[in-house]
């Protein structure tokens, strides 16, 4: 048996235009597995070391996302997750930056 652990955090914790961008890419071929569901998104983590920065740096360099969404992704990866599941409905992460718009 496996069990494993994610990040759950607010949507708030991207800026609008991450919100809108993650609308239009998801299920896509993005550096990270990102599924949309009714409130919000879930993200598999990718990449080890190196091969896990450059997929960070590519959501920002190549596909126009703010540095939240890497911020995100960094933490859940010092956490040990396997995952982020953005909700609406989740509570706000202390010392992540957040967005209430």
């Amino acid at each position: 048996m496996s069990i494993q652990k994610f990040l759950d955090l607010s949507t708030g914790h991207l800026p609008v235009s991450d919100r809108e961008r993650l609308n239009l890419l998801a299920s896509r071929d993005l550096p990270f597995r990102v599924f949309g569901h009714n409130y919000g998104w879930n993200i598999w983590l990718s990449g080890e070391g190196k091969q896990f920065d450059q997929n960070i740096e590519a959501l920002t360099e190549v596909y126009g996302f703010t540095g939240a969404l890497g911020a995100i992704l960094r933490r859940a990866k010092e956490l040990d997750c396997w995952m982020v599941n953005l909700d609406r409905d989740a509570e706000q992460i202390y010392g992540l930056a957040y967005w209430d718009e």
